[in-house]
């Protein structure tokens, strides 16, 4: 019993060493969900129902809930059974959504189908107005990613000859990502390094950003562009507005 409450207690994100002793009112609010998940899992049971189990929680605790939660379906691959009146929550986590009202089930599909193709008005109002910006949502920039130019940032200017590009992105020996290059009103006769401007790390996207976050990072950076790289900071490609453009406007063409 005590390495299977170990067991769980990490899986779920807690200490045991802290945490296994601890009585239920020395928890947070955060804490106590997620124990709360962890004894659902305890017995190892083949399907799980969750009636609303991060619905008592801040906001910013229950995305964090819901992060771990995702990943912990990963690890176990368990059916799950998740109640909630909170469609955001429902695309973010689930395979497939089942949409009721009155007890009766009115459409059940994927995030993605029922986002594109609601069966009936009260779908469509209750997936909201912004059902667009939700289906970027389920959206990996792995996808998406576009090939673009990029420069060696100790190399000389020559590397990059005649271009199109207002900028380029600037890699080490490595293929890392450091920064970017504005070749538009940079002065080639200064050293390269002297027009490199270096990367924030809110401005950097991971395989598995959604192509929303991509969105909504361009919009707070003013930029038309971000870099993706994998976990060893290696330049993979970019995400673009106009790519971006061009998937929203192929969807409402399909639609």
């Amino acid at each position: 019993i005590d390495d299977r409450v170990d067991e769980l207690l990490q899986l779920v994100g807690l200490e045991p060493k802290s945490y296994a002793s601890k009585l239920p009112k020395e928890l947070s609010g955060g804490e106590a969900q997620r124990v709360g998940v962890a004894r659902a899992l305890a017995a190892d049971p083949p399907i799980i129902l969750m009636d609303e189990p991060f619905g008592a929680v801040d906001p910013l605790t229950r995305v964090r809930l819901q992060d771990e939660f995702a990943r912990i379906q990963e690890e176990l691959h368990k059916t799950i059974v998740f109640v909630t009146h909170d469609i955001d929550e429902a695309i973010r986590l689930a395979d497939k959504i089942a949409v009721m009202k009155g007890g009766r089930i009115l459409q059940f599909d994927t995030p993605e189908e029922i986002l594109a193709r609601p069966v009936e008005k009260f779908v469509h109002d209750f997936m909201g107005s912004d059902r667009a910006l939700k289906r970027l949502s389920r959206i990996p920039v792995l996808e998406y990613i576009e090939k673009s130019e990029t420069i060696d940032v100790n190399g000389g200017w020559e590397q990059l000859g005649v271009t199109k590009e207002e900028f380029v992105w600037a890699l080490d020996e490595k293929k890392k990502l450091i920064g970017w290059v504005d070749v538009s009103h940079s002065s080639r006769e200064l050293p390269l390094k002297e027009a490199l401007t270096e990367m924030l790390e809110e401005e950097i996207l991971s395989p598995d950003s959604t192509v929303k976050e991509a969105l909504s990072r361009m919009l707070e950076s003013g930029t038309m562009a971000l870099p993706v790289v994998d976990r060893a900071d290696r330049f993979l490609g970019q995400i673009s507005l106009s790519k971006i453009q061009e998937l929203t406007k192929s969807d409402r063409e399909e639609e």
